[in-house]
């Protein structure tokens, strides 16, 4: 699903990070978290309509959201001028020394 979201694998974009045993899912921007947010919904809701049985078909389903999800991200990138893809890392501010 990465390949077809990013136009990359995850690998890859651990690379793009620098991370080598970091939680990809848990270091990247907002906007990458939302497209694999789409990615995985759109999935979800295709093997759910489409009441799908069997691997092959599933791989089918995971594709296609894939492809929907990358459309989408090539869309943004032409409108903001940039890649969605980046080095960043998404680190909420003060999470750890927040006191309770």
């Amino acid at each position: 699903m990465s390949k077809s979201t990013f136009g990359i694998t995850s690998k890859q974009h651990k690379a793009i990070k620098g991370f080598k045993r970091e939680n990809l899912r848990d270091n990247i921007t907002d906007m990458e978290l939302a497209l694999v947010n789409i990615s995985e919904l759109t999935a979800k809701e295709l093997h759910r309509s489409r009441n799908t049985k069997g691997k092959q078909n599933l791989q089918r389903d995971v594709a296609e959201a894939g492809k929907i999800a990358g459309d989408t991200r090539k869309q943004i990138e032409n409108k903001t001028g940039k890649p969605v893809i980046s080095r960043s890392k998404h680190i909420e501010p003060n999470l750890l020394n927040r006191k309770k």
